[in-house]
């Protein structure tokens, strides 16, 4: 498959005001900057789909694209931008954990990490704010072409040390937007992902 075709339907802060099609939800998040848009990109048909930005917190909405396979991509605002305001910060907390438990029978969350560094505090936060959310997990490793072999080896050792700790054991992949690096197998995951969760709703 040479990736989904993808359109934007629903920008929003309030998922439940949405008549959403009873489709499955793969949904990304991560860091603010962790390339996030420009891996969405990457599964698509085309390259301009979601838009990027070297300005970290660039999406502030929950972006839901449909796609041509009846199931919806999510592109979820970042975390752990600096220059947002407790009060933000608080109000994205809500609606992030809203969502995901809203519709956690039917969704898989991936979870982006810089592949450049080891696990970082703001990732470890969050990802135990998520770890109980009985929504399926999976974790990509973002930027690897900037990435020496040694910065990659210890982010993914960061990732199974806190996988062990937590008891959890979640599939991790490697990506690179640039290099188009772990496309076909992320792209072969979530038709796989997809199909499963049809079978359960």
């Amino acid at each position: 498959m040479t990736g989904f075709t993808l359109k934007l339907e629903f920008m929003t802060v309030d998922p439940s005001s949405l008549s959403l099609a009873s489709w499955p939800h793969v949904a990304f998040i991560g860091r603010s900057n962790v390339g996030k848009s420009s891996l969405i990109n990457l599964l698509t048909t085309r390259q301009t789909i979601a838009r990027t930005s070297a300005s970290p917190g660039k999406t502030q909405t929950l972006n839901f694209y449909s796609s041509g396979e009846d199931f919806y991509i999510v592109d979820m605002p970042g975390y752990g931008f600096a220059k947002v305001s407790r009060s933000s910060r608080e109000k994205w907390r809500t609606m992030t954990l809203s969502y995901l438990n809203q519709f956690a029978d039917r969704l898989h969350l991936f979870l982006l990490v810089d592949g450049r560094h080891p696990l970082q505090p703001t990732d470890e936060e969050f990802w135990n704010q998520v770890t109980g959310v009985p929504a399926a997990k999976s974790v990509i490793l973002t930027k690897t072409d900037a990435s020496r072999q040694s910065d990659i080896a210890k982010c993914k050792q960061s990732v199974r040390d806190w996988m062990k700790d937590k008891h959890v054991e979640w599939p991790v992949f490697q990506t690179s937007s640039e290099k188009g690096t772990g496309r076909k197998e992320l792209i072969t995951h979530i038709i796989t992902i997809v199909q499963n969760t049809r079978e359960r709703i």
